[in-house]
């Protein structure tokens, strides 16, 4: 069984109950986020909405457009958070982590949301490695695209 991103949770929920079935499992991290405590961005996108409320986004300032995202409605609302990421998916990264920085700059996020995206730091690794169940891979550097990059970049992550 794998895991992928290597969020804290593999270690939090995720190992005790592997441990306790005895199931080995691998853990692919994304290597540049490990101990910081930065999230990746789409995961700063979903909190920052879902922390706000707010029903609709307009990006037409940054060539993206409006985004509904009706806040009784579920459904709705993740199919319009899921349009903006796909949109954000697009942009050049220098572009799409400023804008992000704009949208997280506009909503206060509780630290106690945020720490469910947050990822494994080197200590919960070493952690989950030495019970013998768990393997860490690697899931690139910085959770790059990789259809995105050219080849010497894609060896490079």
């Amino acid at each position: 069984m794998t895991f992928d991103d290597g969020y804290r949770n593999n270690s939090l929920w995720a190992c005790p109950v592997m441990e306790y079935l005895a199931l080995p499992f691998t853990v692919f991290v994304v290597t540049d986020f490990v101990d910081k405590q930065d999230l990746f961005w789409f995961d700063e996108v979903i909190v920052t909405i879902q922390s706000s409320g707010c029903t609709s986004l307009d990006l037409r300032g940054q060539g993206l457009g409006v985004f509904d995202l009706p806040d009784p409605d579920p459904v709705r609302r993740w199919d319009g958070i899921q349009g903006l990421l796909t949109e954000l998916k697009k942009q050049e990264p220098g572009k799409r982590d400023r804008i992000v920085a704009e949208l997280s700059s506009q909503a206060r996020v509780h630290d106690d949301v945020s720490m469910a995206f947050r990822v494994l730091g080197s200590v919960d690794l070493q952690g989950m490695v030495s019970k013998g169940l768990v393997e860490i891979g690697s899931h690139t550097g910085g959770h790059e695209i990789l259809t995105d990059l050219d080849e010497e970049r894609i060896m490079n992550t």
